[in-house]
């Protein structure tokens, strides 16, 4: 990544075997992507520039649910909108969503849990 000449940090999570009790059955274990930060311009990397990075060092993004969607007007919403099979593995509950404004100067982000997900695993 010294190649790149940026002074960035990514942001994503490890999953597989030995985490979090692997509910997504993975083998092995990997690293999925969802955020690049610039630190020397103190801003997150467009959606664009994360994809082509990522397909530079051949890093994987964690699954994306919804490419584009409004957010609902209540939490009632949002919570059925994160309950769904996992993209990783289609015989788990998935564990929520991320929602991320990934195109605006602000990132602004948060993690919705299905109350599924929690009844089963927690």
């Amino acid at each position: 990544m010294k190649n790149l000449g940026r002074n960035i940090a990514l942001q994503g999570e490890i999953i597989g075997e030995g985490i979090q009790k692997n509910k997504y059955k993975i083998k092995d274990q990997e690293f999925r992507l969802f955020n690049i930060f610039d630190i020397d311009k103190y801003e997150y990397l467009s959606k664009i520039e994360m994809l082509e990075i990522a397909e530079q060092f051949d890093l994987r993004f964690v699954p994306t649910v919804f490419e584009s969607i409004k957010l609902p007007e209540t939490i009632d919403e949002i919570l059925k909108l994160a309950e769904g099979k996992s993209i990783l593995n289609t015989q788990s509950e998935r564990e929520g969503l991320v929602w991320v404004s990934v195109d605006s100067p602000e990132r602004f982000s948060f993690k919705t849990i299905s109350n599924k997900f929690l009844l089963k695993y927690e």
